[in-house]
């Protein structure tokens, strides 16, 4: 409904990609192309509380099968894929890090809510050479677009 009612290029949070096993991540993917989107995210997380987050290697081949599902579409899809660890118990930005570069390297858009300052958010872009996105709303954890400027000129 909503592609239908814009003539704007429209992305979606498609959440987890709608199961576990990295070819559910590539059918998400072209579902999502096939209903008019030209994006989507996918996260890393379980959906359970105890252990949230898929395992490393996991997390990247389901990112890497959707970044292939997208380049194979004959049009410009953008996956963004979102590393979760900030967002629960014993936050690491050392894993998030790493997990935002393995995303990267399989093609897609890295994107870690919940940086907690800009030291962090620095550290991520200078980490990384593709365009980080970056969530905005969240308490104590947002900073304005100047503030945003210069934590990537460090």
């Amino acid at each position: 409904m909503i592609v239908n009612a814009t003539d704007l290029p429209v992305s979606a949070d498609l959440e987890r990609g709608f199961g576990d096993a990295p070819d559910t991540v590539a059918e998400t993917v072209r579902l999502a192309a096939d209903a008019g989107l030209v994006g989507c995210t996918i996260e890393d997380t379980i959906g359970n509380r105890d252990s949230p987050l898929y395992d490393f290697s996991l997390a990247v081949e389901r990112i890497a099968a959707g970044a292939q599902a997208a380049r194979a579409l004959g049009f410009s899809f953008i996956l963004t894929a979102r590393a979760h660890n900030l967002m629960y118990a014993n936050p690491s930005l050392g894993e998030t890090v790493n997990r935002l570069q393995a995303f990267e390297r399989a093609g897609a858009v890295p994107f870690a809510p919940g940086l907690p300052d800009l030291d962090a958010v620095h550290a991520v872009c200078s980490a990384l050479s593709k365009p980080v996105n970056f969530m905005v709303g969240l308490k104590e954890k947002s900073f304005s677009v100047a503030e945003l400027a210069g934590a990537y000129l460090w």
